[in-house]
């Protein structure tokens, strides 16, 4: 390669603490568990990287970059005994802090996740179905025939 190597954006040069961390974590659970119907909770996690990357050969070829990651997460269960108990997360990652979703939104989504799983509706089995996904084949190739005129 000749020349200066292309420019990555992989890095925000963000530092971020501990504590930060902590409290990231504790907002995302405190989301989830807000959430009507969360009766436990797994926790909330947050994460932070920066990393440097180099590399050095006898050919008089040197260079390095850097890159940073971020991610939240929280796990939770809703329902009860007698509901029947369900338990599901919400995770993100990012390279940018700006990118990242909010703790209240991961937590928010964790909470309705594991909420929607209590007491699954059924679908009709038999003709019904059937008729159902023919009528949706002939809507789709409907939608491909317009599509192919546009």
């Amino acid at each position: 390669m000749h020349g200066a190597p292309p420019l990555l954006d992989l890095d925000d040069g963000g530092d971020i603490s501990p504590a930060d961390l902590r409290a990231w974590a504790e907002e995302a659970e405190d989301a989830a568990r807000s959430v009507a119907g969360v009766s436990n909770s797994e926790g909330g996690g947050a994460a932070a990287s920066r990393s440097v990357w180099g590399l050095a050969t006898s050919h008089g070829f040197a260079g390095a970059y850097a890159t940073t990651t971020y991610s939240l997460s929280a796990s939770v269960l809703a329902g009860d005994v007698a509901s029947g108990m369900q338990r599901d997360y919400a995770h993100h990652a990012a390279r940018k802090r700006a990118h990242l979703e909010t703790p209240e939104a991961i937590g928010r989504r964790a909470g309705e996740r594991a909420v929607a799983r209590i007491n699954p509706g059924r679908l009709a089995s038999g003709d019904r179905t059937a008729d159902q996904l023919s009528a949706r084949r002939a809507g789709d190739a409907r939608v491909r025939r317009r599509r192919h005129h546009l």
